[in-house]
C-alpha cells in the first residue's frame, strides 16, 4: 500500500521549498487536498459539520500524516477528528521575515517565509 502525506492547507505543495518537501515525503507521496473557503458568518455547528465531511474523505485516503493549517476553528475540530481516528497531523514551523513600508499613503507588508520543520500537534 502506498503512503500518502496529505497537505490540508491554503499552500499547495507545488510551491514548497525542496527542504519541505523533501521533509514531507518521508511520510509519503504528497497529495494536495485544498483547504476550504470557511466564511466568518459561519457558526460552530456549520464549521464542525465541514470539519466532519473532509475528515471522512481524507480518512478515506488513508494518509500516514495530514498537515492541517488555516483557519483555526475548523482546524481544532478537523485535528481533534483526525487524532482520535489514529491519525499523525502536523503544522509547519517556518521562520518568518517582514518588510514594511509606506507607499502613497498607504501601509505595505511583504513576509517570507523559510521552512524549518513540521511540528505534531
Amino acid at each position: 500500500m502506498r503512503k500518502v502525506f496529505i497537505n490540508h492547507t491554503n499552500h499547495p505543495s507545488c510551491y514548497w521549498s525542496h527542504v519541505q518537501r523533501e521533509e514531507a515525503e518521508q511520510f509519503g507521496e504528497v497529495t494536495d487536498f485544498p483547504f476550504p473557503d470557511i466564511g466568518p458568518e459561519w457558526d460552530e455547528e456549520r464549521v464542525l459539520a465541514l470539519a466532519k465531511v473532509n475528515c471522512e474523505k481524507i480518512l478515506a485516503l488513508q494518509p500516514a500524516a495530514v498537515l492541517c493549517q488555516g483557519e483555526f476553528t475548523y482546524c481544532y475540530q478537523l485535528i481533534r477528528l483526525l487524532k482520535k481516528s489514529g491519525i499523525e497531523v502536523l503544522a509547519a514551523c517556518s521562520k518568518r521575515e517582514t518588510k514594511e513600508w509606506m507607499e502613497n499613503g498607504k501601509q505595505m507588508k511583504t513576509a517570507e517565509f523559510s521552512f524549518v520543520q513540521f511540528r505534531k500537534y
